[in-house]
């Protein structure tokens, strides 16, 4: 294998890729500004696609029960992509396992392999897609073979129980050193997604060994040079890969000697990491909520008055025209004492519980304005404010939409029973007339109805229009957010706070390496992150090429099915090609 990595290399600089990958950087790779750049001084842009299924308890990616290695790896070369993001865990490396756990069902396409160990299989994976012209990225995923990520795992720093910061070292190392000798695997992605595990949460300096990710990351990139001297060293953002705005607080790329011109930062970006957009979302469910609730609540009350036509259900037994709605029909004259009324709406506003809704909901539209300004403060104060408010706006929104709900209820309840009151005057009249007594007709709906009597009148149209005044104003206020929420340019901000600020030219820039995006719908977040890699032209791995996630379960984030022949949503490749056209010319000298 070896022999045939040094055949590449002394082939010359040009490998026959087809349409897709015809320019073959001359090696090493380093880093100038913002930009990667080959031995030439000529910049190089990733763009890179993640193929896992290594890092998981299968120990081998995903599709070589469909087909070989070398078919995946010319799908991904045809398809524009000119280099792999490669995930591996800790335990395919120095685990001690001598073949793959279940190979005939993993290696079904590939009997050759599967009397192999994982790393083997490894070997044969990096192996194809080199010989196919593709750069490899090396990326330890996991340490315990497992999906990843979330903060229970256990797996969100860089060392583990089972395996200390040494063995990750140890692991790191052995990596290196098994593939110095080809070229193209040319990156260490040292750890994915840093995060807290149980109370221990990483930070950006800090000087504890325990939290230190710069210090850690410096730890690595060392033994990893001194394996291989050329290779890229790749280091993550904190939480989930989301934040890189405290590297200024320590810039590696400068402050290590040995590491200037070597280090490239990677962020991971998906839909549900996007604040504005999430929040927009929120506004979108809170509208949906609040319309829903008033066919709902005239459900429930039409259910309601079924069951007390059939009994099921007495409001209030005191009463003789409470016991059914039959009474107003049978014409018995009796009136709805006090008693029976103060069980019904009589004692409720709506209008109160409508306008102290809205109110809630122009607050909450207000906290989710401000929120940002507390997160994107970049440190802890503030992103602890952030998450208060973040929680707080929720709860808020819960309980306006619970007075939605009871208001709605209480207006139609009420409108019913004033018109129900209307019908039994109407039925009473004739036998109040007999009695020679006028002097109760009307009573009932107007007390039901207090804006009935003139005297209430003024008092009502009052409350009404305060009522339509706070509506208004609720629906403006959150119509705003929505709007600006959604535009491209508060998309765009949000990421440069997190990590495009590094690659600005009116700083000292460094690459950014976008490690992960993927999406399986065509919305909002896509095509603003899409315009993004555009116009900053930033260097990226979508995640990712596989039809199949674990265990049968598919792959909706994919670019192709399981068998890794037929493309799973056409637009999505179709874009992505889109996105990996460069604005300035790829062969141009970089003298930044």
């Amino acid at each position: 294998m070896a022999a045939a990595w040094i055949v590449l290399v002394l082939a010359g600089n040009v490998l026959d890729l087809g349409e897709a990958n015809s320019a073959y950087p001359a090696f090493p790779l380093r880093t100038k500004g913002r930009f990667i750049v080959d031995a030439n001084g000529s910049r190089v842009r990733l763009k890179c696609v993640n193929w896992y299924g290594a890092h998981l308890p299968q120990m081998v990616a995903n599709g070589l029960d469909r087909v070989g290695p070398g078919q995946i790896a010319k799908t991904i070369s045809e398809s524009g992509f000119n280099c792999v993001r490669l995930p591996f865990s800790l335990d395919g490396v120095i685990g001690n396992f001598s073949r793959v756990p279940d190979p005939k069902v993993s290696l079904a396409a590939c009997p050759e392999l599967q009397d192999r160990s994982p790393l083997e299989v490894f070997d044969a994976t990096v192996d194809q897609l080199t010989q196919h012209g593709l750069m490899v990225i090396l990326n330890n995923h996991v340490s315990t073979s497992m999906w990843c990520c979330d903060t229970s795992d256990g797996e969100g720093l860089w060392y583990t129980k089972k395996y200390p910061e040494a063995s990750w070292l140890n692991a790191l190392s052995l990596m290196a050193d098994r593939y110095k000798e080809n070229p193209l695997v040319m990156g260490f992605d040292l750890r994915n997604e840093l995060r807290p595990a149980g109370n221990v949460w990483p930070q950006w300096g800090g000087n504890e060994s325990a939290t230190d990710w710069p210090r850690a990351a410096t730890k690595a990139a060392t033994t990893i040079l001194e394996k291989n001297e050329n290779m890229l060293i790749i280091i993550s953002g904190l939480y989930f890969g989301i934040f890189l705005c405290q590297v200024p607080t320590y810039p590696v790329h400068s402050e290590v000697p040995f590491l200037k011109g070597r280090v490239v930062y990677t962020a991971h970006e998906y839909n549900w990491f996007n604040f504005h957009l999430v929040a927009r979302a929120g506004i979108e469910l809170y509208v949906g909520l609040i319309v829903a609730a008033f066919p709902a609540c005239w459900l429930l009350l039409c259910l309601i008055r079924y069951l007390g036509r059939r009994g099921v259900l007495q409001r209030c037994s005191g009463c003789p025209c409470r016991r059914s709605s039959n009474a107003a029909a049978e014409g018995s004259g009796d009136w709805c004492s006090e008693s029976c009324r103060s069980c019904t709406t009589e004692g409720s506003n709506p209008c109160v519980e409508f306008s102290v809704a809205a109110l809630l909901a122009t607050l909450c539209a207000v906290g989710l304005k401000i929120i940002p300004g507390f997160i994107q403060r970049c440190d802890i104060t503030g992103v602890y404010i952030g998450v208060f408010c973040a929680a707080f706006t929720p709860v808020c929104a819960a309980v306006s939409i619970f007075l939605w709900t009871r208001a709605a209820f209480l207006a139609l309840a009420h409108r019913e029973e004033t018109r129900a009151s209307a019908v039994l005057e109407l039925i009473s009249l004739p036998q109040a007339r007999e009695a020679g007594d006028g002097n109760g007709i009307g009573t009932g709906s107007q007390q039901l109805d207090g804006c009935a009597l003139p005297q209430h009148a003024q008092r009502c149209r009052t409350k009404r229009c305060v009522l339509a005044m706070i509506l208004v104003l609720m629906a403006c206020t959150l119509l705003a957010v929505w709007i600006e929420f959604g535009k491209y340019e508060a998309f765009a901000k949000e990421l440069d706070f997190r990590w495009g600020f590094l690659q600005s030219p009116s700083g000292e820039a460094v690459p950014v390496w976008l490690g992960e995006f993927g999406t399986d719908v065509q919305n909002l977040w896509w095509k603003h992150v899409l315009r993004y890699i555009a116009d900053n032209e930033v260097d990226f791995a979508y995640w990712s090429i596989n039809g199949e996630k674990y265990n049968g379960i598919g792959e909706s984030f994919g670019l192709f099915n399981a068998d890794f022949a037929t493309v799973q949503q056409p637009w999505k490749l179709e874009q992505l090609q889109a996105a990996m056209k460069d604005a300035t010319d790829p062969a141009a000298i970089i003298t930044e």
